[in-house]
């Protein structure tokens, strides 16, 4: 199932970029930036990391050296003997598309927040404000770029198209920042959160980023189960019994329903604490029921042992 809204993400994606900034850029390329959203276990369904797409209508075409010497000569031109503050909207805008193309995006924060203090156009004002955010996107700075996108969308629900592009757009940031695994999971667990209510929403401009965040959020889910089962193994070797299992019951509440591929693991954990009590009725249950229902995993882990590996839960 998650195979397959890859394969159809990445063949989707591609076809469908809306362009809406055309009122406040001189030209404008719908060009999709790439992030990665990494797998957080050797037998996760990505195997390996993958591609997912960032849209962003920045013109970030890279530039030959002549084009580049040719835009600084003509932002001088543009901009000489002038303080920002009293220069025309035009002309901030002009010089934002210039630093756009140079990739100065600190000077180009500067030009596009002067436009909103001079502009008359609420629509031109809403088109900077999302724009500003996708710049502190491009920086890298996700944790602004995250609360912009945020802003953006309590302050204009009403446009489908915008608002769906700034919830994929704050969902991704938000993904950005999630921590490793044995480190706090707040955001890991608010992406998922947010990637349930993008779900939740109909729309054709939600259904073009619908696959990649369903990819996103079942990767959280690993990574959160990763983190209990951590937990788990922590409360295990302390030989914590009683709080090892309380765990394993968290475990099973927050994860059975939502992901059963992950039953396998969780039965092992089980089978980890009936053997660590030498509970030999538990253990040859859970062996029975490992074998007999889950008999690909049950190899594998006894092809790790004959190779003296320590346990390693799959995800």
């Amino acid at each position: 199932m998650y195979q397959f809204l890859i394969m159809l993400a990445l063949s989707l994606f591609s076809t469908a970029l809306p362009s809406f900034l055309t009122a406040t850029h001189t030209e404008m390329h719908s060009i999709p930036e790439m992030i990665t959203v990494s797998a957080h276990g050797a037998n996760d369904i990505f195997n390996k990391s993958v591609t997912i797409q960032a849209p962003t209508f920045l013109d970030t075409k890279p530039l030959a050296h002549d084009e580049k010497k040719q835009l600084k000569k003509k932002l001088g031109l543009l901009t000489s003997g002038k303080i920002v503050k009293e220069m025309l909207e035009q002309d901030l805008r002009e010089a934002a598309n210039i630093c756009l193309r140079l990739k100065e995006y600190d000077d180009v924060l500067i030009y596009l927040r002067q436009i909103i203090k001079v502009t008359q156009s609420s629509t031109v004002g809403k088109t900077i404000k999302l724009e500003i955010a996708d710049v502190y996107f491009q920086q890298g700075n996700l944790k602004m770029a995250a609360k912009l996108y945020e802003e953006y969308i309590s302050l204009y629900p009403g446009d489908k198209k915008t608002a769906a592009y700034a919830e994929y757009k704050q969902l991704l940031s938000s993904n950005s920042l999630r921590l490793e695994d044995d480190r706090d999971q707040t955001m890991t667990l608010k992406t998922k959160n947010l990637a349930d209510l993008f779900l939740e929403k109909q729309g054709t401009f939600v259904k073009q980023y619908a696959p990649y965040v369903e990819a996103i959020k079942h990767d959280c889910i690993s990574q959160l189960y990763k983190h209990d089962v951590t937990v788990f193994d922590y409360y295990l070797k302390k030989k914590s019994f009683k709080a090892a299992e309380v765990r394993l019951d968290t475990i099973k509440t927050n994860f059975l329903s939502k992901r059963p591929d992950l039953e396998p693991g969780i039965v092992n954990c089980e089978l980890r604490v009936a053997q660590a009590k030498n509970d030999l009725v538990k253990v040859a249950e859970l062996s029975e029921k490992l074998a007999q229902k889950f008999p690909d995993y049950a190899g594998t882990q006894m092809a790790q042992g004959k190779k003296g590996k320590p346990y390693i839960s799959l995800f």
